[in-house]
């Protein structure tokens, strides 16, 4: 069985140790052995921006003390076989340019989401 995630929300439960709740899982079954791609839309976009650094994050009195980089753990994903694919449009809307982004995700069209989408036995939406 072949999955693809769509991870839309971005920042889900990032007070957490394990990061974002999405990737986490993905990632957690990636390592058991399941085939499983991603797809970043909307907020979640952001996450392929390369050289961000949340240390020193605080949320009201929390402070976040080993704070996830995503785009190095959506990297680890790739590198163990997953495909990353990421909105063009979304990135654009968000002021996200190429450049900003770490190179190693392919970057799709709105258009082509539906083709992407029938290639999967599941589809997870986060």
């Amino acid at each position: 069985m072949n999955v693809l995630s769509i991870v839309e929300t971005g920042f889900r439960a990032t007070l957490e140790e394990q990061d974002d709740a999405a990737l986490w899982c993905c990632a957690a079954l990636q390592k058991a052995g399941m085939t499983i791609d991603l797809l970043l839309r909307g907020n979640a976009t952001v996450y392929v921006i390369k050289g961000q650094d949340p240390s020193g994050v605080r949320i009201g009195a929390a402070t976040i003390e080993k704070p996830r980089i995503l785009d190095e753990d959506l990297l680890a994903m790739k590198k163990a076989g997953a495909t990353i694919r990421v909105v063009r449009e979304d990135l654009e809307e968000r002021g996200i340019t190429v450049e900003d982004v770490t190179g190693e995700f392919e970057l799709v069209s709105r258009g082509q989401i539906a083709d992407i989408v029938r290639q999967y036995d599941q589809v997870w939406h986060w």
